[in-house]
C-alpha cells in the first residue's frame, strides 16, 4: 500500500529533491493522495510513449506509462528545462530482466534533469538495476533496494559488470 512506504520515502530524501513514480492510471489518483498526504507536492505528470506495444491487454494495448513526479520543497527546477513531458522510448522486448524492466534510456533522462554529477540516487524498487546502471553512466551514486533476492542478484550481477 503506498500509505506504507510513502512516508517512509518522503523522510529520507532531501529538500529540493524530485522524486518519479512509474504508475497505471487505475491507481494515480490514490498515489497522488497517498503522496500529498505526506508532504509531496505534486509537479508533473509525465507520459512515457512505449513507441511500439509488443504486449496484449484485454481492452487495449498499453502504448504508455505514466510517471508520476513530485517533489520535496522547496522545489527546483529540472536541469533541461523545456524537456516536454511526453517521452519516446522503445521498451526493450523479449529477453527481458524483469518484468517491469525499464530502459536505461528512460532512467537517464529523469535522472539527468534531477540531480548533478556526484548526487546520489535512490530507487527503493530496483528491480533488476535500469536505475543504477543509468547513475553509473552519469556519475551519479545510487543506492537501491530489491525485496526479491532473485532480482536483487540480477541487479547486483548487472551492476558489477557495468564498471
Amino acid at each position: 500500500e503506498f500509505d506504507d512506504w510513502l512516508p517512509h520515502l518522503y523522510r529520507v530524501l532531501k529538500k529540493g529533491t524530485h522524486c518519479y513514480i512509474m504508475i497505471n492510471p487505475r491507481n494515480l489518483s490514490k498515489l497522488q493522495t497517498s503522496a500529498e498526504k505526506v508532504g509531496f507536492k505534486f509537479q508533473q505528470l509525465i507520459v512515457w510513449d512505449k513507441v511500439s506495444v509488443q504486449t496484449p491487454n484485454r481492452y487495449y494495448l498499453n502504448g504508455y506509462e505514466l510517471i508520476l513526479m513530485l517533489s520535496k520543497r522547496p522545489a527546483r527546477n529540472i536541469n533541461k528545462m523545456g524537456t516536454k513531458n511526453i517521452l519516446h522510448i522503445t521498451p526493450k522486448v523479449g529477453n527481458r530482466m524483469h518484468p517491469t524492466e525499464k530502459p536505461v534510456e528512460l532512467m537517464k533522462i529523469l535522472i539527468e534533469n534531477s540531480s548533478d554529477l556526484g548526487e546520489a540516487v535512490l530507487d527503493p524498487f530496483m528491480g533488476s538495476g535500469s536505475t543504477g546502471v543509468a547513475c553509473q553512466e552519469l556519475g551519479r551514486e545510487f543506492v537501491g533496494f530489491e525485496i526479491d533476492e532473485k532480482y536483487f542478484n540480477i541487479a547486483k550481477e548487472r551492476l558489477d559488470d557495468n564498471r
